[in-house]
């Protein structure tokens, strides 16, 4: 393989020991193969450490614990499927009474209890209870099933990046949902990462962190990922030839080198053009369309030959500003890499 996704440990560990001076108790979210980085990756670098880790769906959920037997793993995006996840002691993000009942049925069938934790919408109007009285009825049901244990009451924060941010409206509505519990051992968590610029309320012990431990949104924090590539090929082309698909004419002669990746690797086609990758330090810029497996660079005005390494990026946000898009997608695109991983 010549593409190689570098896996920085210390960067890692710095950034979830930023993150836990603004809250010791942190859960760390590995939704969309931990953001590109490889499910694995993270778990094998955290999980003596950290406690809690957040996925998005059950497939997430089971890889989590066929490589941790002891973390303790929450579903925050929603799910029909509860058999397994019941069976493997995975938490269930519930927010209406019907998916109670439905799971009650099976924890009666398994005679297993099952972990809930019941989102509340505080604005951000994507999954959650929204009502004091819908939230009432959760309480009132899992208090009289003992096969239901209410296990967290959680809330994502849609704008905490802004400088005119809602949170604090979040809270206060979020508060008035959390007030109404008894229990005072449930975990009550807020997500996401940009909440730490704000001063967590004291009745919240848990926060979701995704952006923040992979390396983006504060200035001390380091990115944890860089994508590496090796020269290929190398062709002398001349002026008024083309490169690669399309119409893309030399309007001057030009060394071209060939990288073996391309959009099915994540270097999404809208980079054509516009971006750089570094060889030997250098800025060669990407000429040509992006193909599916590879991309062709100018490589003129240095000295180089077919081996040789290149960065893709070493920071995420270079290729995002590049394209006008975030750092969450470009990290996510990268999930498909074809190549080694190499933990540094």
């Amino acid at each position: 393989m010549q593409n190689y996704k570098i896996i920085n440990k210390n960067n890692l560990i710095n950034n979830v020991n930023i993150c836990q001076k603004y809250c010791k108790n942190i859960c760390v979210m590995l939704k969309a193969e931990g953001y590109g980085h490889g499910i694995n990756n993270i778990l094998n670098l955290l999980k003596n450490n950290i406690k809690y880790f957040g996925v998005a769906n059950k497939e997430e959920a089971l890889k989590v614990r066929k490589f941790c037997k002891t973390c303790k793993i929450i579903v925050v995006g929603k799910t029909n499927s509860y058999v397994e996840l019941i069976k493997n002691n995975i938490s269930i993000t519930i927010d209406c009474l019907d998916e109670l009942i439905t799971i009650l049925n099976v924890c009666k069938k398994l005679n297993m209890p099952a972990n809930v934790h019941v989102a509340v919408n505080t604005g951000m109007n994507r999954i959650g209870v929204k009502t004091l009285l819908e939230f009432k009825d959760i309480l009132k049901f899992i208090d009289e099933n003992n096969f239901i244990i209410l296990e967290g009451v959680f809330t994502h924060c849609f704008d905490a990046d802004k400088l005119q941010s809602n949170f604090y409206n979040q809270m206060h509505k979020f508060y008035c949902f959390v007030k109404e519990l008894k229990d005072k051992k449930i975990l009550i968590h807020i997500g996401g990462s940009f909440v730490l610029k704000h001063k967590i309320p004291n009745f919240v012990n848990m926060v979701r962190i995704g952006f923040f431990i992979y390396g983006y949104g504060m200035a001390k924090l380091k990115p944890v990922m860089s994508i590496q590539s090796k020269i290929i090929k190398i062709i002398n082309a001349k002026k008024g030839e083309y490169i690669g698909y399309g119409t893309h004419k030399l309007k001057s002669d030009a060394i071209i080198a060939t990288i073996p990746i391309g959009y099915a690797d994540g270097l999404t086609r809208q980079a054509s053009n516009k971006y750089f990758v570094e060889i030997k330090h250098q800025k060669c810029p990407i000429i040509g369309s992006i193909c599916m497996d590879m991309c062709m660079v100018d490589i003129s005005k240095i000295a180089c030959k077919v081996g040789d390494r290149v960065n893709v990026f070493n920071n995420a946000l270079c290729l995002a500003k590049c394209i006008k898009t975030s750092p969450y997608e470009i990290l996510t695109n990268f999930q498909k890499l074809r190549g080694k991983c190499l933990i540094v």
